[in-house]
């Protein structure tokens, strides 16, 4: 995300470019350094305490154990995962956009592995999935489809993954 400096310095570039002004007053100011902000993380009991208040416990626990982007997770194909490693590819990325699904390729545009603990194939099969059938319909079906099959997301509502109500 570009920080505000950035961003007016990159209006006053333009504001030169069309004549507006002389020259960038931005240009050489020097800002101070930016602390990196801590990274948080669940405990295993508030991520377990999260997914028992949730409609859709697995998908908390997938999310919470392998740090998977919302997109990419409802991105995932029954092809990408590898039930026998706990492994999935992330190849893809499923957006909402308007009142339709878009797919297209994963925010930093670089497919990538990624392991899930043991645990969360013991309570269901390797990511989220609560219908079976959608599961084994194919290997470009959704890995985490939900009760009409679609992907994390109902109609044009995206669904709330601790409560299951839609968000809007």
């Amino acid at each position: 995300m570009m920080a505000l400096d950035a961003i007016g310095s990159a209006i006053l570039d333009v504001a030169v470019r069309v004549r507006r002004l002389s020259s960038n007053p931005a240009k050489d100011v020097k800002t101070p350094r930016r602390k990196p902000m801590p990274k948080v993380y669940l405990t295993h009991s508030q991520v377990e305490r999260l997914a028992q208040a949730s409609r859709y416990p697995d998908v908390i626990r997938f999310l919470a154990y392998t740090g998977l982007r919302w997109g990419e997770a409802t991105g995932l194909r029954v092809e990408h995962v590898d039930s026998k490693r706990h492994r999935v590819r992330v190849e893809e990325n499923a957006v909402l956009v308007g009142s339709h699904v878009e797919v297209g390729t994963p925010k930093t545009h670089e497919r990538r592995v990624v392991p899930y603990p043991v645990f969360l194939t013991k309570r269901s099969v390797g990511p989220p999935v609560t219908s079976r059938k959608a599961l084994w319909s194919g290997p470009r079906s959704r890995a985490a489809t939900f009760d009409r099959g679609m992907p994390v997301m109902v109609g044009s509502q995206r669904l709330c993954a601790a409560c299951g109500r839609p968000t809007r």
